[in-house]
C-alpha cells in the first residue's frame, strides 16, 4: 500500500499493503485530547505513521484534499474479537465554517458491524473549546457529531463502536485512510 500523508503542505508517502493512493486521516493506539486550534492544523509528523504513535492529519487539510476529489474513506477498527472495516462513499470535510462538517453518500460494512455515525446532519467537528451541540461536555471527548449526539468518537479515551444494535465492541487501535474513489480497484 502506498501512504500519501500531507506534512507542512507535502505530500509525502511511505510503502506497504494492497491499495495504491491511500491518504493516512488519523491513526491510534491510545486517544488524545486536542483543541481547536490542533485539531484544525492536526498533529502530523511523517515518522509517526511508520511508528504507533497518534496522527491526525487536521481538519484543514481533510476539507483541502477532500474538496479536489470524490474520495472514499477506510476505516478499519480492530478489537480482541478481530476487526470491523467501513467504507464511506463520497466522503467529504466542508470549511471551516461549517466547522469542518462531515459528510458522506453511503456507507459498506465488512467484518460485521455497523455504522457508528449518528444518521442526524450536520456532523460538526467539536472540541472541548469549540463544542457545537455541547457533545462534547455531554459525552468527555472531541469528535464529529450530529444533533443528538447519538455519534460514537474515534477521539474517545476508550473507543467503542457497534458490532450489532445491542452489542458494543471496545475497540484496541484504529485507522482512517483515504483515496481518490477511482483509485479503487478490488
Amino acid at each position: 500500500m502506498l501512504f500519501a500523508y500531507l506534512f507542512n503542505g507535502q505530500v509525502s508517502c511511505s510503502l506497504g499493503g494492497w491499495v495504491p493512493n491511500w491518504t493516512f486521516l488519523r491513526k491510534t493506539n491510545t486517544s488524545f485530547e486536542m483543541d481547536w486550534a490542533t485539531a484544525k492544523a492536526g498533529n502530523a509528523h511523517p515518522e509517526d505513521i511508520a511508528n504507533t504513535k497518534d496522527y491526525f492529519i487536521g481538519l484543514e487539510n481533510l476539507h483541502f484534499l477532500t474538496s479536489q476529489s470524490y474520495y472514499r474513506a477506510k476505516l478499519e477498527l480492530k478489537h480482541t474479537g478481530g476487526r470491523i472495516n467501513l467504507y464511506y462513499n463520497g466522503f467529504m470535510v466542508g470549511p471551516e465554517t461549517s466547522s469542518y462538517t462531515l459528510t458522506y453518500h453511503s456507507v459498506d460494512v465488512s467484518h460485521r458491524g455497523r455504522n457508528g455515525f449518528s444518521p442526524h446532519e450536520p456532523r460538526m467537528f467539536s472540541t472541548r473549546d469549540h463544542d457545537v451541540y455541547g457533545c462534547v461536555t455531554q459525552k468527555g471527548y472531541i469528535g464529529w457529531y450530529g444533533p443528538d449526539c447519538a455519534d460514537y468518537s474515534l477521539f474517545a479515551d476508550v473507543i467503542t463502536w457497534p458490532m450489532t444494535v445491542d452489542q458494543l465492541v471496545e475497540v484496541t487501535s484504529m485507522s482512517l485512510v483515504m483515496y481518490r474513489q477511482h483509485d479503487f480497484h478490488h
